[in-house]
């Protein structure tokens, strides 16, 4: 489902052939064998069959899913991906919204529905980065951490985002987990270290080859690891959708409260649990129907948040205080905030 949403309001717009002609330029041996899709084109699907109908027939049984006539044809072009081929041909997929917003996609990533091209941009962006950061081309919670923090990268660099936006996006990375039982999407403390990062100037700096590989370093560091009797790996192997809404929210709840009652405050196990259950808690203080099941109360939970806050007197958990200080990422020299004046007068 899709919304036309005006992208003036924040004065920004989102160009999906320019983020392609620029995807093309700084990554041309990972993209040179890649077929942008903009899934607003009236065309799109006859784009896509004319590229299924031109492959090899080894190839054709890489990406069969944009056959137009296969049963799995609109499933697979109803919101943004990207993926490449098995075979090492370097064939390779983007399928992404040029004009609209993916409604799903605002409620996982938090966005306001009003910021179309922060939105449109991120989504963009995300699934490039599966495709040019190294290992992101693989299913799991690494190719998430790189893709997004390829995302956020190339959105502090070209004016896009901001220590807030992130921060949003985080949260909302950091309620899937939680809501529905997603650990492959849970990329928040990659995500929450870019914003908090001392160095983030130096950021806006890097060429495109040292942003994938930064990108790579933040999903080495942070990709979770999924130890047996974890509570990642008990939630990953839940039957999600199987469970009742209030099974799923129970049992997050209670696998991510004894996560913070028994792991080091200093582990990234500890960071995870109580960057989601401190953000799922500020949610319902402030009346997000989401959280109107959640049950906080209770002498376990009180030990639980007593134990957070005396964690975050040494480690800034979900970034609050870095983007209490500053909101913005700021370009490191007069010419590049000429550079990015000048993107935004020609859009």
């Amino acid at each position: 489902m899709t919304t036309d949403t005006p992208q003036q309001k924040t004065g920004l717009r989102f160009d999906f052939n320019k983020a392609v002609e620029d995807a093309r330029r700084d990554f041309p041996a990972a993209t040179a064998k890649v077929a942008f899709f903009d899934l607003d084109a009236p065309d799109v699907d006859a784009q896509m069959q004319k590229f299924y109908d031109g492959l090899s027939p080894a190839a054709k049984k890489n990406v069969d899913n944009i056959r137009v006539d296969n049963p799995d044809f609109l499933t697979s072009r109803a919101s943004p991906a990207a993926w490449r081929a098995a075979d090492g041909s370097g064939i390779g997929i983007l399928m992404a919204y040029g004009t609209r917003t993916h409604l799903s996609d605002i409620e996982q990533m938090a966005f306001n529905p009003a910021e179309a091209a922060k939105h449109l941009n991120y989504t963009f962006q995300h699934e490039l980065g599966h495709l040019v950061v190294k290992g992101a081309d693989k299913h799991g919670n690494y190719a998430e951490h790189a893709a997004d923090a390829f995302a956020v990268l190339r959105g502090f660099q070209s004016g896009f985002l901001n220590r807030r936006d992130v921060k949003e996006i985080s949260d909302g990375r950091a309620m899937l987990c939680w809501l529905n039982c997603d650990v492959t999407h849970i990329t928040s403390m990659s995500l929450d270290a870019l914003i908090i990062n001392p160095k983030q100037k130096n950021f806006m700096s890097l060429d495109a080859d040292q942003t994938a590989k930064l990108a790579a370093r933040h999903a080495e560091k942070f990709s979770t690891n999924y130890e047996p009797g974890s509570m990642f790996t008990l939630l990953n192997a839940l039957p999600r959708w199987a469970l009742s809404r209030e099974d799923r929210l129970a049992t997050g709840l209670d696998g991510l409260a004894n996560v913070v009652l028994k792991t080091e405050r200093s582990s990234l196990s500890f960071y995870v649990a109580a960057r989601i259950l401190t953000t799922a808690k500020a949610k319902q203080d402030a009346g997000d129907p989401k959280m109107a099941d959640a049950d906080f109360t209770g002498d376990k939970w009180d030990k639980v948040f007593a134990r957070i806050d005396r964690a975050k007197k040494s480690r800034d958990i979900g970034a609050e205080k870095a983007v209490e200080k500053d909101g913005t990422v700021k370009p490191k020299n007069a010419m590049q905030k000429i550079a990015l004046r000048l993107k935004s007068l020609s859009v």
